[in-house]
């Protein structure tokens, strides 16, 4: 009984390399940079917005959630921000474009 315990675990034995192998080291490495390449492609903070003011005493806060800021520093803009943009431009159409001459330039 003896020798069969000490056979089955000469076996186990065999079967363990010593070092992986070179495939086991290639999916790795593919595995690492496939990790890295998403991490890359898909960076989730890059898409949240923070929002900042400065309270009286000079106290600086942040939040992501704008209904976090009290209402009296909400509508400060920061200092050395660019002023509202102007909307977009309406353009209107006085006359109809007759099809047939649409294609042409006189």
């Amino acid at each position: 009984m003896m020798t069969a315990v000490k056979a089955l675990a000469a076996r186990e034995r065999a079967h363990v390399p010593d070092k992986p192998s070179a495939r086991h080291t290639v999916g790795i490495v593919a595995l690492a940079e496939f990790i890295l390449l998403i991490c890359v492609l898909f960076p989730t903070g890059a898409w949240a917005v923070l929002y900042r003011w400065t309270d009286e005493q000079g106290q600086v806060h942040v939040t992501d959630n704008p209904n976090d800021i009290p209402p009296r520093y909400r509508s400060k803009p920061p200092p050395g921000a660019a002023p509202p943009a102007a909307p977009p431009l309406a353009i209107t159409v006085d006359s109809p474009v007759d099809p047939a001459r649409a294609g042409s330039r006189s």
